[in-house]
């Protein structure tokens, strides 16, 4: 008897359901869809001087398909990345002070495609639609922006200033699909939304700060597609999620806390393209993996982790 792809489908379904538990089912109905199954995961690894890159469904104990590290990478602490519409790789490099770029497709001991030099332990990296590098540099309130082919002791061409909207300090960087810039404040615990050429003293479209927002250690930022907003927290080891007109002193909509989370230090959010959320953990190694309506105090659905990962004390982490 012959069967039609979709009517062999709908038996090897049935199948699986019927002799697998209830996770194992809850997994099947998670596989990744579209887009998500051809992206790249990219962890930038503080502990070994490294970036390991990963297919973003990867989970278990799994090697990296691509390893950058060794004395011609001149990586020290990689902190931000950024990868660019055409896969060039941008490392803020918090000991070396420098935005160090990787031609698309590098591996191993590779030497840098160029450098930006002399910074002050920079903390995050943003590439704009035109390659403009967007940089954040420790105990500055200031966004620097620098020209798409930057190298050297480069000038910033402009810049954005952030001291007069509560900023202390500007960590992570995050583009939306719009091509909005969001900006986070570990030390004062604020994320704020800019548009696109703000520079000066911009006032920014939105502010989230406050005691209702439950931010503490602010860090990584990420934009879901529908232009929900995610915030890695570490001084509450938490995710919290805002819906897209939140603005002000507001509560988020969802929040990814407790010990089920077996979060220590998240710092960066990352949403693969079929909306599921990616979570680097600087505590335990790990990259955890959640469903994209994930809420409360729950399990993560997987986790990249373990010694063959390479991972070690991430600080950054990017999709692409």
């Amino acid at each position: 008897m012959k069967f039609s792809p979709k009517t062999l489908l709908f038996i090897v379904t049935l199948a699986a359901l019927a002799t697998s538990s209830c996770s194992a089912v809850t997994n099947l109905l998670s596989l990744p869809i579209g887009q998500a199954a051809k992206q790249t995961l990219y962890v930038g690894n503080c502990g070994n001087s490294s970036i390991t890159e990963y297919p973003a469904t990867a989970t278990g104990n799994v090697s990296p398909t691509v390893t950058i590290s060794g004395a011609s990478t001149t990586l020290g602490c990689p902190y931000g990345l950024a990868v660019d519409k055409n896969g060039n790789i941008y490392v803020a490099d918090y000991s070396q002070g420098t935005i160090t770029v990787f031609s698309a497709g590098a591996s191993g001991n590779a030497t840098p495609a160029r450098q930006i030099t002399g910074l002050s332990t920079p903390l995050g990296v943003a590439v704009d639609k035109n390659g403009l590098i967007y940089v954040t540099t420790l105990n500055s309130a200031t966004v620097y922006v620098f020209a798409a082919n930057a190298s050297g002791a480069a000038s910033p061409t402009s810049s954005i200033d952030l001291s007069g909207q509560g900023f202390s300090r500007s960590c992570y960087l995050a583009f939306d699909k719009t091509g909005d810039l969001w900006v986070s404040d570990e030390n004062a615990n604020h994320v704020a939304e800019y548009a696109p050429g703000a520079s000066g003293a911009a006032t920014p479209m939105r502010n989230i700060s406050g005691g209702n927002s439950q931010l503490s250690g602010a860090y990584g930022v990420a934009v879901d597609a529908q232009g929900n907003l995610y915030v890695g927290n570490y001084g509450n080891p938490s995710v919290n999620v805002y819906g897209t007109s939140a603005t002000g002193n507001v509560a988020p909509t969802r929040e990814i806390v407790g010990a089920a989370t077996t979060f220590s230090s998240p710092y960066i959010p990352v949403i693969r393209a079929d909306g599921v959320l990616l979570v680097d953990d600087n505590g335990t190694n790990s990259v955890d993996v959640f469903s994209k309506t994930a809420n409360g105090n729950i399990a993560p659905a997987a986790a990249i982790s373990g010694a063959n990962t390479g991972i070690s004390s991430p600080w950054g982490m990017a999709i692409h």
